[in-house]
């Protein structure tokens, strides 16, 4: 499960490589547990990546407890 140190409540990973993308990662809120996965936008209900993507891709992760 994901989870930031305590006292940070959202972080950027940016310009990220894998396969053919462009990784731009952005984890909010506090706690062990997703609440909210989504990919370009669009939400998903499971915090998975296809692989057939490409170009730059823009995944925002939320956090709860």
């Amino acid at each position: 499960s994901p989870v930031l140190p305590g006292g940070v409540t959202a972080m950027q990973l940016t310009h990220l490589r894998y396969r053919n993308m462009t990784l731009h990662i952005s984890v909010k809120g506090a706690g062990t547990r997703i609440v909210r996965f989504s990919i370009n936008g669009e939400s998903f209900p499971k915090p998975m990546l296809p692989v057939t993507g490409s170009g730059d891709v823009e995944i925002a992760i939320e956090l709860a407890k």
